[in-house]
């Protein structure tokens, strides 16, 4: 009788060549990569906060009053 944990037909598997033509193509994970791509942070800034003061003024102009602003008589 063959109990569970009997490894005599355990054939590991070696897939060496697999992973040597990985490290070939693939290189360096670690490796610096340029980029190019410049950004204008006082642009994107300006959008997001007009983007945000567009906002306030819609619910301003609105006249939506949040539950905690009113008062219960």
């Amino acid at each position: 009788m063959q109990g569970y944990y009997d490894n005599t037909e355990h054939h590991p598997v070696q897939d060496t060549a697999g992973t040597m033509d990985l490290k070939k193509e693939g290189g360096d994970d670690l490796d610096l990569i340029e980029h190019t791509i410049s950004l204008d942070v006082d642009k994107m800034n300006r959008e997001k906060i007009d983007a945000d003061c567009h906002l306030w003024d819609a619910l301003e102009s609105s006249k939506w009053l949040p539950m905690e602003t009113l008062e219960v008589s």
